[in-house]
């Protein structure tokens, strides 16, 4: 299909693992446009050596951005639609932005000593660095990372210091992590309930609001606010 298409278009910074290299050797070839391209270094979270969190969509305002040069490259692309590709960005401006100031007046309500989450893995930096929580993730960015007892230990040690009543499965990630976690809480003579299933490498279902971003993006901060209660 890839070698069909058109153009091509990918999150970069190697979200697409081993598809990376595949995705340069076919940019000889046609155009290939990464959505994180419109980032600069300072705006990235780092993770490592030369490794950056390839989380951006979750800060709304960063993603604006990425919207912006992706109406860029559209249109040099087909420039015969120019017209309705400005209105279509235009229009996904409002939309981010009035997604983004939903939230900041929602989490601004929110005392700053309540403003943790934890979650299976370290998907949501850039969401905590934007709107301010502090996130601790059990596994790291990449979901095939592995947990161990050491991990285990400091996130259930994380919530009972913070005292934190929820932790967030991810539809994306085995839940297997979480309900361990659970127990370590438990161990230590806390109780965690699991929250509903956060959306983060990938959307909802086909047909449903979660499947979108901004409707993936509302579940998640609908989820994460209630349990700040």
């Amino acid at each position: 299909k890839l070698s069909n298409a058109r153009i091509i278009l990918h999150n970069g910074l190697h979200l697409e693992g081993k598809m990376t290299d595949i995705l340069e050797k076919l940019g000889q070839q046609k155009p290939v446009h990464a959505m994180s391209s419109a980032l600069q270094f300072h705006d990235l979270i780092e993770v490592g050596p030369n490794t950056y969190d390839p989380h951006i969509w979750f800060d709304l305002q960063l993603w604006d951005r990425c919207v912006g040069e992706l109406a860029k490259f559209l249109i040099e692309q087909f420039p015969e639609h120019r017209q309705a590709i400005e209105q279509n960005a235009t229009d996904y401006y409002s939309e981010l932005a009035l997604a983004h100031n939903e939230m900041i007046l929602a989490i601004n309500e929110v005392p700053d000593s309540l403003r943790a989450m934890v979650t299976a893995h370290d998907a949501f930096s850039y969401f905590g660095r934007a709107y301010g929580i502090e996130v601790h993730g059990l596994q790291g960015i990449s979901t095939a990372a592995e947990f161990g007892i050491k991990d285990m230990s400091t996130s259930a040690q994380f919530i009972l210091d913070r005292g934190l009543s929820t932790v967030f499965i991810e539809t994306s990630v085995n839940s297997k992590s979480i309900e361990a976690l659970q127990e370590a809480v438990a161990q230590k003579g806390g109780k965690v309930k699991i929250g509903a299933p956060l959306y983060s490498d990938a959307l909802g279902e086909q047909g449903t609001a979660e499947a979108s971003l901004l409707g993936a993006f509302r579940h998640n901060t609908t989820q994460i606010l209630k349990s700040f209660n």
